[in-house]
């Protein structure tokens, strides 16, 4: 990682840590929030978070698609194309399967971890294909 990248990178590990330990109350809802964080999360992380998962695939030969939708934002793309999984922003608005979720959840999403509170996640996939969404962003 590229040293100008440590700081977003420590940051990110502080707010991601300190829902570990406090769960989800204001303050972690405005950290988790935060574009930077989530940026650096998907930009400089998102591979290495998806080959993680991989090993957890339940159907790793098959392709795959889904979005994770926060209003107001972009969408959040998880692809597995011909054996190489993708955490990319999207460039579009694709009619494509997605999970509607609030910002804070996605980005405890991408890492594995699932928010106590229920509705903050609504999935438009199937069940196999939200277990599958599941797997593949079970954390590192």
């Amino acid at each position: 990682m590229a040293v100008a990248k440590f700081v977003p990178h420590l940051r990110n590990e502080h707010v991601l840590h300190r829902w570990d330990v406090t769960g989800d109350d204001e303050t972690s809802g405005a950290l988790l929030g935060r574009d930077e964080l989530m940026g650096h999360s998907v930009g400089e992380l998102g591979r290495i978070l998806l080959r993680a998962g991989r090993r957890h695939d339940p159907d790793p030969d098959r392709d795959f698609t889904a979005r994770l939708r926060t209003a107001g934002q972009r969408d959040l793309r998880v692809l597995v194309a011909h054996g190489d999984a993708t955490l990319a922003w999207a460039d579009d608005s694709a009619d494509e399967p997605a999970v509607e979720i609030d910002g804070a959840a996605r980005h405890l999403f991408i890492w594995g971890r699932r928010p106590d509170t229920r509705g903050r996640l609504r999935s438009h996939l199937s069940q196999p294909d939200l277990a599958r969404l599941q797997a593949l962003l079970s954390g590192y």
